[in-house]
């Protein structure tokens, strides 16, 4: 790890552990940046090996990232709520549940980092769950509640991805 990340890090340690006790003591930072610098170096072989981001995945420039990341996350955040509003639906009886299901849906190119974040933004809106993926068949398995008609979620979250996380996350 880079010199500045490590401390950057570390800093940034020493800062939770601090609050998380409630404290404005030096000792209890020192305490924390120690803690968060041995975390730092019992992690980082794992890290290393982690196959999220592989060397030659494609990287979107800079400045689309920052552009684009804040329409990506106002987007999940709509999900979430109108998740929230469709399972209290559900959950009120207004809804029923025979429709529930898994949904095969094309990885379509996306790269570990960007299943990652797919399967973080599906699973965090209520309604949907991401369940695996099958690789022999490049494809994420979503659990959710209106499985009825897959084309129409396969359009929904291949759309999304291409539209909003790819210009962030490919």
């Amino acid at each position: 790890m880079r010199p500045f990340s490590m401390l950057f890090w570390s800093l940034i340690g020493a800062v939770i552990y601090a609050f998380t006790l409630g404290s404005t003591d030096p000792i209890d930072y020192a305490v924390g940046a120690v803690l968060a610098f041995g975390v730092g170096l019992l992690i980082r072989p794992f890290m290393a090996q982690s196959l999220v981001s592989a060397p030659g995945d494609p990287h979107p420039p800079l400045l689309s990232r920052i552009v684009w990341a804040p329409v990506f996350f106002l987007l999940v955040f709509r999900d979430i709520l109108v998740g929230t509003w469709e399972v209290l639906l559900y959950t009120l009886g207004f809804r029923s549940f025979e429709n529930a299901g898994i949904v095969r849906i094309p990885l379509m190119g996306r790269t570990r980092t960007g299943l990652a974040v797919s399967a973080w933004a599906i699973t965090v809106a209520p309604g949907s769950a991401f369940v695996d993926v099958d690789w022999e068949s490049d494809e994420l398995l979503v659990h959710v509640l209106e499985a009825e008609d897959g084309d129409k979620i396969r359009r929904m979250y291949n759309d999304f991805y291409e539209r909003y996380q790819k210009k962030v996350f490919p």
